[in-house]
């Protein structure tokens, strides 16, 4: 049996690793050091001090899959190039679709947060994309009032709640 508790801060001496003792397997010590399990010699670790011990905690696999908070506005541009640059060169239709499917999604999550206005900003173009739009606003009973905004370039919204 070792010294060490589960837990521990050490340092790998051959490495200069600093990880935490996680156990130990046929005299061998288990140490995490970032997202990977070592075993190595227990005469090749050392318990660290409290000065040495690194202030930020290691990140596990957990972490990595939360999703992350993102800023909500209540503004959506559908502009391609804003939205997904990577889709520039796609054909028009699956373009238009990719724009709806998202208008919809930040439509749903105003609604979710109860919000009492938001933008959607189709631009002015050939007038495909703000019809698909104003035809997915229909299909909201919480949108109480829309008017066109920035020169017929946006739609602005206002949600009621029942």
């Amino acid at each position: 049996m070792s010294d060490y508790w589960i837990g521990d801060w050490v340092k790998i001496y051959s490495t200069g690793k600093k990880g935490k003792f996680e156990g130990e397997v046929n005299n061998k010590a288990k140490i995490k050091v970032e997202n990977k399990l070592l075993l190595v010699d227990l005469s090749d670790i050392e318990l660290l001090t409290e000065d040495e011990i690194p202030t930020m905690p290691i990140k596990s696999k957990k972490d990595k899959l939360k999703p992350k908070e993102s800023k909500y506005t209540n503004t959506i541009d559908l502009h391609i190039e804003k939205l997904a640059p990577a889709m520039q060169n796609e054909i028009p239709e699956l373009i238009v679709s990719y724009q709806i499917k998202k208008a919809k999604e930040f439509l749903l999550k105003s609604i979710e947060r109860k919000q009492l206005n938001a933008t959607v900003i189709h631009g002015i173009g050939t007038g495909a994309l703000k019809m698909e739009v104003e035809a997915l606003l229909k299909s909201f009973d919480e949108v109480y009032f829309t008017k066109s905004a920035n020169n017929g370039g946006a739609i602005e919204i206002l949600f009621r709640y029942y």
